[in-house]
């Protein structure tokens, strides 16, 4: 039986301290094309890759333009304002100690691969995770289970006795979707799922981990 247990880990709003940037990308693009956002829609769209906040813009907004060609503009304004996005306090701590402590560590996100990769690289911790999962075409993205069952296959890991850490609803459903006991920060005052379990910080799941 395999005894592999991975640490799954959310890129935005969860190992990275990004929430703040990626709302000011949903205000400037929304400004682009003459609209106002709202804290609501912005919190609705914290989970699921960016094909589908597109679509999920240009109906709400009757966007004109070609969800394409929408896509691609705010990719790039992501990608603009990716460098002033910081870790997490505790990010680096928590990868240490999983890495140390022979846990296979996963990001998984619904951001690009090579950004999340390059993001990473730049703050010292791509070597301590295993594997990147991002938004890949073809493969649905969260809430379905499918980008969790990618990180179980490349790190090789028994879901029942893993743990993965969330900050949405959308993105701790994908996670318990395949099989995994999943965290989810109750920092940024949203409500926890059913099923999951809470914690306040990067710190509360270090703690988890080293107690296991």
């Amino acid at each position: 039986m395999n005894t592999q247990r991975g640490l799954f880990l959310d890129l935005d709003g969860t190992l990275a301290a990004s929430l703040g940037v990626m709302r000011g990308v949903y205000d400037r693009f929304l400004a682009s094309h003459g609209c106002i956002g709202t804290t609501d829609e912005f919190d609705s769209l914290n989970g699921p890759p960016l094909n589908e906040i597109i679509l999920r813009l240009h109906a709400a907004h009757g966007l004109d333009e070609d969800p394409a060609k929408l896509e691609r503009q705010y990719k790039g304004f992501v990608i603009e304002a990716y460098d002033e996005v910081e870790p997490a306090p505790d990010a680096g701590r928590l990868l240490e100690h999983a890495h140390k402590t022979a846990w296979r560590c996963a990001v998984v996100t619904s951001n690009d691969e090579t950004l999340a990769r390059r993001w990473l690289a730049r703050h010292c911790l791509e070597t301590m995770c295993d594997a990147v999962v991002g938004d890949t075409a073809g493969r649905p993205g969260k809430p379905s289970g499918a980008p969790y069952l990618a990180a179980l296959a490349l790190t090789d890991t028994q879901p029942d006795i893993s743990l993965a850490v969330e900050d949405s609803a959308q993105g701790a459903t994908s996670a318990l979707a395949a099989g995994i006991p999943t965290l989810m920060l109750t920092c940024y005052g949203g409500e926890c799922l059913p099923g999951t379990q809470p914690v306040e910080s990067l710190s509360d799941v270090l703690k988890r981990i080293a107690n296991d």
